[in-house]
């Protein structure tokens, strides 16, 4: 009886605990998708459908749980996980009292976080369980409704809870602290001690391995050994019961003598052989048992990790700097086949968010200063006659917005003429006022706070807002800040699809810059995205000249713009060759498209390639390009590509501290529909941006109106921080995992034009030598009736005189240049581009050469045999 006894006590899997792991599972879940949409379609204040992932239930019991809890609601559910996974191991748990001392624990806590809400107010306030005076931390209820009843402390608005009233902070916390700990050593003595005693006792103190599916024949011998001891020990209280009790141990126990053989040192063999049984028992239940588990330590070969590990020092410095990720950078390194220069092979690995610093304490307004604010700015309201109230505050990371609510029949300019009066009144370096607020029947009045936030850009990478713009395999999120809410503010360069950034000196600009870039490598790898850095500065973006995504060095010299704008121009129309040839539309139906076993060609012979990456050209400083003699050049490669880039996954983000007519032209202005404005020294430079006055009113430091693609109107954003350590750790991670790959042909004809002959003496020297090449090819200069002839042989109809002229001048002169035709048809060096691309798709000149080399006219045996005919 006594062993079948041990046995059922020893088999803990019940119903009843599946049932209450699932049930539990399910409040996790509701917990878990908590949402501020979901409690205002309760209320009815909202329509829609539930992001609860339980539904209208979950969404109730969430409310409700933080209601009434606050955030005590999540350390009970991971102790109700842990009482409920307890009951699937053996012994079973004896529960008498423990529902109760669980509600001592409950109790307990949350008095203590009721007492202490302050630093919990940004927690509830996400949760949507603050008061209406949102922006008092003590009103938080961080102990739910039942903590602010017993211990919140007391305010202007409400007086402190009950039991606070009496005993003071103090006392309330040694009453909660009772029914804490309580609870908390009644739970441990009643079960845990138990648990450990049963697992920690006997052999000599050695370990017991757990179990879940019931006993085996070695255990329920360990259970005959355990009661035969029992048994001993209460020999001396009544004889009778002890002989019965030693009859029955030796009716269950195997014969003495297997037992004194049994040495200390032969215990490892016969565990090992039991745990393998144990395994392969658990393998057929258990179908998620990795494979590696089974193998014996022999068996495995660890000398070839090592030495891979050995072989990549760079990832592992760098990851073991950066703390989490070094784990698995290395273990992705030890996928490869190869040793640690099969770089390319390896699996890319994006960077993590640990490598940016983590964010510091959010400073908060005051909220005697919120109020003071507000009764000035209702008097001045007062004082010129404007019928109208405040009706309530928005507190953001930099201002604060003031709301302000008209009577029937009153003029919005009457506030709007009041601007310079208010921040007099209230003192404020500047006001901006928005009449009305978009989508609202109300006017705005934007002061700046008195304790400003920083908004650090780990924090909006560790967003929910990040986390959804990411998951969206077309969309190219980019991380700006937070707006006047405290609202996580991404835009999609996507959708916009190219960026127009200004501002001047100090307000922001390069920071801005900077996250752009940080979002841009926190979700692609150099297979999905290739970057053209321009900056003039020689500094701005010189921390990035490492990275593997770009796809030409950081162009430094103005006078090379014009051939990278150049290049992704012609760049973006065999994009579009491609796209006809497969019949896609734009780049994402391109990539998605199922790839054919056999090669695909173009029309010009070429392979057609299974994937694109996106290109995104960023210009840091335009007004330094703009002043060059290339500036109609840039302006019309600019105006091309914004006009058709979209489609072939090209994107411009182009940034000046000089918001000037002359840089910014009208043609630019036009083709770039998103814009971001910094702090502008005048309303003449914020209408040059936006169309429209307000930049001039910013604070500087990030602050930034942000203006959507669509018109959606102007939203006030505070841009979010980044620092040149925190770009250092995310270039050398990043840095090792893939070389560097520049495209030839952008090198190549970077290489052209990009002599080391100063620009001074370039002109003289290319006049000499024009004039030594001429006065050599004179002696068997072609006669003009063969060049005439082998021109109207070339040319099509429709080409214009200056195809005619051009072709002429090459023919005659043996001579193929961009610059050169330029200067002879007195041409931009666009059009003569274009010229001379032309004349290599008729075959008439060849592609660029390697090095730099001049290209070669194809068609010199012609003219010579038609010259000597």
């Amino acid at each position: 009886m006594k062993n079948n006894e041990n046995k059922s006590r020893k088999s803990t899997f019940k119903v009843r605990s599946v049932v209450y792991l699932v049930l539990l599972i399910l409040y996790g879940l509701a917990i878990y998708s908590h949402n501020l949409h979901d409690i205002a379609v309760l209320d009815g204040g909202a329509t829609g459908h539930f992001f609860n992932y339980i539904g209208r239930v979950g969404a109730w019991i969430s409310k409700w749980s933080f209601y009434l809890f606050g955030v005590v609601v999540y350390p009970m559910f991971f102790l109700l996980l842990i009482s409920v996974l307890r009951s699937f191991f053996a012994p079973e748990p004896d529960r008498s009292g423990y529902v109760w001392a669980l509600f001592s624990v409950l109790f307990g806590l949350t008095i203590i976080f009721g007492i202490y809400p302050e630093p919990f107010a940004g927690i509830t306030a996400n949760l949507g369980i603050g008061r209406a005076e949102a922006a008092v931390q003590k009103l938080a209820l961080s102990g739910g409704a039942i903590g602010q009843l017993i211990a919140a402390p007391e305010t202007k608005f409400y007086p402190s809870g009950l039991v606070r009233r009496e005993i003071g902070e103090i006392g309330t916390l040694v009453i909660a602290s009772a029914f804490l700990f309580t609870g908390l050593l009644f739970i441990i003595l009643s079960d845990w001690k138990q648990f450990f005693a049963e697992r920690f006792s006997g052999n000599g103190g050695k370990k017991k391995s757990f179990s879940i599916f019931g006993s085996d024949d070695e255990k329920d011998d360990e259970d005959d050994e355990d009661d035969e001891d029992d048994d001993k020990k209460k020999k001396s209280s009544d004889e009778n019961e002890d002989d019965e009790a030693e009859e029955d141990v030796e009716e269950d126990l195997p014969p003495p003598p297997p037992r004194r053989k049994r040495a200390p040192y032969r215990v490892e063999p016969e565990e090992e052989e039991n745990g393998e049984t144990e395994e392969i028992q658990a393998q057929s239940q258990l179908s998620s048992v990795p494979e590696e588990e089974t193998l014996a330590p022999e068996d495995l070969p660890p000398p070839r990790p090592q030495r891979r590990a050995q072989n990549t020092p760079a990832m592992a410095v760098v990851n073991a700097q950066n703390g989490s990720a070094a784990p698995s950078a290395i273990t992705a390194q030890m996928r490869g086949d190869g040793g640690s220069d099969a770089a390319g092979s390896l699996d890319y690995m994006l960077p993590p968010i640990t490598l940016f610093d983590e964010p510091k304490v959010i400073n908060t307004e005051d909220t005697s200063h919120l109020e003071h604010s507000q009764n000035v700015l209702q008097s001045v309201l007062e004082s010129f006659n404007v019928a109208g109230r405040v009706v309530r505050a928005v507190v953001g990371p930099r201002v604060t917005r003031f709301v302000i609510e008209l009577e029937p029949g009153v003029k919005v300019g009457l506030v709007t003429q009041l601007q310079n009066n208010i921040a007099m009144e209230m003192k404020a370096d500047s006001v901006r006022i928005l009449a009305p607020i978009p989508g609202e029947g109300n006017i705005g009045v934007e002061v700046p706070n008195k304790n400003s936030s920083i908004v650090y850009i780990r924090s909006l990478f560790e967003s929910e807002a990040w986390q959804n713009a990411t998951g969206n395999a077309s969309s190219i999120p980019i991380v700006l800040g937070r707006d006047v809410a405290g609202r996580t503010v991404i835009a999609n360069l996507a959708k916009a699809p190219h960026l127009l950034i200004a501002g001047s000196t100090g307000s922001g600009k390069s920071v801005c810059m900077n996250s752009l870039i940080m979002s841009l490598l926190q979700k692609f790898s150099p297979d999905d995205l290739r970057l053209i850095l321009v900056d003039p500065k020689h500094v701005e973006l010189a921390m990035y000249r490492p990275i593997p995504h770009l796809i030409t060095p950081v162009v430094n010299d103005p006078k090379q713009v014009p051939l990278a704008l150049r290049w992704a121009d012609n760049e973006m129309e065999r994009r579009y060759r491609l796209l006809a040839s497969v019949k896609a539309k734009n780049l994402k139906a391109f990539n998605s498209r199922a790839v054919p076993d056999t090669p695909e060609i173009d029309d010009d012979g070429n392979p057609v390639p299974a994937k694109l990456p996106l290109l995104v050209v960023i210009i840091d400083e335009l007004a330094d390009i703009m002043m060059t003699e290339a500036k109609k050049d840039v302006e019309t490669s600019i105006c091309r590509i914004a006009q058709k880039g979209r489609a072939a996954g090209i994107h411009l983000v182009i940034a000046t501290q000089t918001p000037r007519k002359d840089v910014i032209t009208g043609l630019i202005k036009a083709n770039l529909p998103t814009k971001i404005a910094f702090r502008v020294t005048s309303g003449i430079d914020s209408r040059v941006i936006l169309d429209c006055m307000g930049a001039e009113s910013l604070l500087g430091n990030g602050d930034m109106l942000f203006m959507a693609p669509g018109g959606e109107g102007l939203e006030r954003v505070q841009g979010t921080l980044v620092e040149d350590p925190e770009i250092q750790r995310v270039v050398d991670f990043i840095r090792v995992q893939r070389p560097q790959n520049f495209d030839s042909q952008v090198v190549a004809e970077a290489e052209v034009v990009d002599t080391n002959i100063p620009q001074s003496s370039r002109k003289d020297i290319a006049a000499a030598m024009e004039d030594d090449e001429l006065h050599e090819t004179s002696l068997h200069a072609p006669s003009s009736s063969a060049v005439r002839s082998i021109v109207s042989r070339y040319m099509k109809p429709g080409d214009n005189d200056l195809m005619r002229r051009a072709l002429e001048i090459i023919l005659e002169e043996k001579r193929v240049s961009t610059s050169y035709l330029q200067r002879r048809l007195g041409i931009g060096y666009n059009k003569s581009a274009e010229l001379i691309d032309e004349l290599e798709h008729r075959g008439i000149v060849s592609a660029p050469l390697p090095g730099g080399q001049k290209r070669d006219i194809l068609i010199l045996d012609e003219l010579l045999e038609t010259n000597n005919i």
